[in-house]
């Protein structure tokens, strides 16, 4: 990847039954090298990684904030942004010359995300056509 590949979050807080598993005002994460994410049982690795890929979706309406993810990846810039209580969010896909195309979370998944599950589980939040 080129050094300015990152990822960008902004806003992506996440809470189960009133537990806050998630809470990122702000975070730059430079693509480069292995990157691992660690931390204990229940500390929301998963999660984060869920809602990265879009699997899962931060909070919304906490306050007038908009949680927003940003892929800066060499050939094509990923905005993704949570309005309201909507549950699919607003992706834009930008390339080098500034065209925006508005894109759909399995297109960008497709083009983005590559999975290997630990197990064959289906994901609770996710119909059918999803799992």
């Amino acid at each position: 990847m080129l050094s300015g590949s990152k990822l960008v979050l902004k806003n992506i807080y996440k809470t189960y039954n009133g537990k806050k598993i998630l809470n990122i005002k702000e975070k730059e994460i430079p693509l480069k090298g292995i990157i691992a994410v660690v931390g204990w049982s229940g500390s929301g690795k998963s999660t984060f990684l869920n809602i990265l890929s879009l699997i899962d979706h931060p909070d919304v309406g906490i306050s007038d904030i908009t949680p927003t993810i940003e892929f800066y990846l060499p050939n094509h810039t990923y905005k993704i942004r949570y309005y309201g209580k909507s549950t699919s969010p607003e992706i834009s896909k930008i390339d080098h010359n500034g065209n925006i195309e508005s894109i759909d979370e399995n297109r960008f998944r497709r083009h983005v995300f590559g999975f290997v599950f630990q197990e064959h589980y289906l994901h609770p939040n996710l119909n059918i056509n999803y799992n």
